[in-house]
């Protein structure tokens, strides 16, 4: 069949040099400090699927996430991945989606009042 990776590349590569480190810092009982309704959110439109079945832990996305982001500084993914599964902050959905994907889009929107409603308006704004 054809490759279709879940994680990208590099992302991987990093993981499978730190693995051991990276294994040892997530503390999967952090999984069960989220309510059924943040669950069922995750397990909806976060967690990484293959054939519409997770094949992903919360505490598992929230390590991409950190790797995704931060690539190569593993320490700097470490204490991000501490921050975000105790909840301190949490990336936007688009972070969440496809930080440590082969498609890393991280942009969210933007929302600003316009001036007026026309190209002039626009580009003035």
């Amino acid at each position: 069949g054809l490759k279709a990776p879940l994680v990208s590349d590099d992302v991987y590569e990093i993981i499978m040099r730190n693995a051991a480190r990276l294994d040892s810092e997530i503390i999967y009982d952090r999984d069960f400090d989220y309510d059924y309704f943040g669950f069922k959110t995750l397990e909806r439109s976060y967690l990484l699927k293959v054939n519409g079945k997770v094949v992903e832990r919360p505490q598992h996305m929230i390590m991409r996430v950190s790797v995704g982001i931060h690539k190569e500084d593993v320490d700097s993914a470490i204490s991000t991945y501490h921050y975000m599964s105790q909840r301190w902050f949490t990336h936007a959905s688009p972070t969440l989606f496809n930080a440590g994907t082969p498609r890393p889009q991280l942009s969210s929107c933007f929302l600003i009042c316009m001036k007026e409603d026309s190209i002039e308006g626009i580009y003035d704004t």
